[in-house]
């Protein structure tokens, strides 16, 4: 990918991701915002974080009622970040469009940077500056990983920002990335963290995987049902090309972090929660909207091949397109069940990864015990 076209995406991420917010519907929230260290000593926990992301965001979708789930990134102690804001930078605001979150993720390259690790002032920023839910309803959790003393900058600082989460609702966990051995100067503070604001201390080794479960053997197969699936996405409107370059890159990302990676974004791509909700860029879901009209579709920013189409002759190419897809979904169905989750966790549980110190593992832990706690039917994964 060229820098001008990388570059654009950056520029637009923030646009993307109000622009493309899909309606909660009544839906029950879930407010998950990850806080992450990105100094030297976490090196590879950007890996964790954006190699999993599929696997956990199809994991919480599975509770029943259905979650209106969305996710946030601070990240800090990297010098790039700046002095000013205190090396913490603010990578996505909570949202839910996760093709846009998963972009941007993968833009951050695992860097050894040696910064200052202002814990307290990521988790005073992730207080504050992300867009939680209102109300005592909604899940809200900061997951606050890393490692360092966390009373850098003073031990009022840290305080006060678990403080404030817990007046907010909000709870923070504390997840420790451990090196060789524990740093019992370190621990202290860390423990501290999950203490005041009601939430667990973890443990966590970086970059320790549990085993890759493959619902589907036949990965060439589903490379190709993930090409048809793309073809029939038909992009309109300013947004929509660049929409659409960004959702396949997100795929090449998956398919080259893993077998189970680029299983879990299929996954996710042919559930509910994307289905049907791409109506501001792609012209199929926009056909099933209900208040599609295609007589305001702009011609300038349609494929080339379709600029001198008529309403109508857009609506038959949109109708075909739809068989199409719902063909291939119901092909993609017979490699990916509706049960795939529960295969994982099953398999994970029967190998005791399911309690494991691993990145994933830790954060889908501590989340079903929250949702069953907060009235949510988790089924098999808890």
């Amino acid at each position: 990918m060229s820098r001008i076209v990388r570059s654009f995406f950056i520029l637009s991420f923030f646009v993307f991701t109000s622009a493309n917010s899909i309606p909660d519907r009544g839906r029950e929230r879930i407010d998950i915002v990850f806080c992450l260290d990105l100094s030297a000593s976490t090196n590879g926990l950007i890996d964790d974080v954006r190699d999993r992301i599929w696997d956990m965001i199809n994991h919480i979708n599975s509770y029943k009622p259905d979650p209106y789930l969305r996710i946030g990134v601070v990240a800090f102690s990297r010098p790039s970040f700046g002095s000013k804001n205190n090396y913490v930078k603010v990578i996505s605001d909570l949202t839910n469009d996760f093709d846009a979150l998963a972009y941007e993720l993968n833009q951050l390259r695992p860097a050894v940077e040696k910064g200052d690790q202002v814990v307290g002032k990521a988790i005073e920023t992730a207080v504050e500056q992300m867009s939680w839910s209102k109300g005592e309803g909604p899940i809200k959790v900061i997951y606050t990983v890393g490692n360092g003393r966390v009373d850098v900058g003073g031990s009022n600082i840290y305080r006060g920002a678990c403080e404030s989460a817990m007046k907010e609702g909000i709870t923070v966990h504390s997840v420790y990335c451990r090196l060789k051995r524990y740093d019992s100067k370190e621990i202290y503070g860390w423990r501290e963290i999950a203490k005041i604001s009601g939430g667990e201390f973890f443990d966590l080794r970086l970059q320790k995987r549990a085993p890759q479960v493959l619902v589907s053997d036949d990965q060439q197969a589903l490379y190709h049902l993930s090409q048809d699936l793309n073809d029939t996405y038909i992009p309109f409107g300013q947004k929509g090309i660049e929409r659409f370059k960004m959702m396949k890159a997100v795929d090449e990302y998956a398919l080259k972090s893993s077998p189970m990676d680029f299983q879990s974004r299929l996954f996710y791509k042919i559930s509910d929660q994307y289905q049907y909700h791409q109506e501001r860029w792609d012209l199929v879901d926009y056909l099933k909207s209900s208040d599609s009209d295609f007589n305001k579709i702009d011609a300038e920013y349609l494929p080339d091949s379709l600029k001198s189409y008529s309403a109508d002759q857009l609506i038959a190419v949109a109708q075909k397109a739809k068989l199409s897809r719902n063909f291939i979904i119901n092909k993609l169905r017979m490699h990916l069940p509706y049960n795939r989750q529960e295969i994982i966790v099953r398999t994970y549980r029967e190998g005791n990864f399911y309690q494991a110190d691993i990145f994933d593992q830790i954060v889908l832990r501590a989340m079903d015990g929250m949702a069953a706690s907060g009235g949510y039917n988790t089924g098999n994964l808890h």
